[in-house]
């Protein structure tokens, strides 16, 4: 997906920016439909934005008991990571979203 004057326009690329963008092993979907593969980035980007979710809970508890400060401090540092993360993992699924969309009419 690229941008133009402001507007997302959706290349046929954009499957193998996501694989080279998150690591993905394309090799194990090369028999799959373009929707198949779709479908598994998709699935992968809502099981990392689960696991960011955990980690942020995680995190969250650990604040709740601990009183030192540098430690207090590092935590902050994990939850605003994992916010920015989940932010960005969210921002992603809806462009992939969109693009399912575009790729299907």
């Amino acid at each position: 997906m690229h941008q133009y004057d402001g507007q997302q326009v959706f290349t046929n690329d954009y499957y193998e920016e996501l694989v080279d963008k998150y690591a993905l092993q394309s090799q194990e979907f090369e028999n799959f439909t373009l929707s198949q593969k779709l479908e598994q980035v998709r699935d992968f980007l809502k099981n990392e934005i689960y696991i960011q979710y955990k980690l942020q809970e995680g995190a969250v508890k650990m604040r709740n008991e601990i009183t030192d400060k540098k430690r207090l401090q590092e935590l902050n540092l994990v939850i605003k990571e994992s916010n920015k993360k989940i932010e960005s993992l969210n921002h992603e699924l809806h462009d992939l979203a969109n693009f399912i969309v575009v790729s299907q009419s």
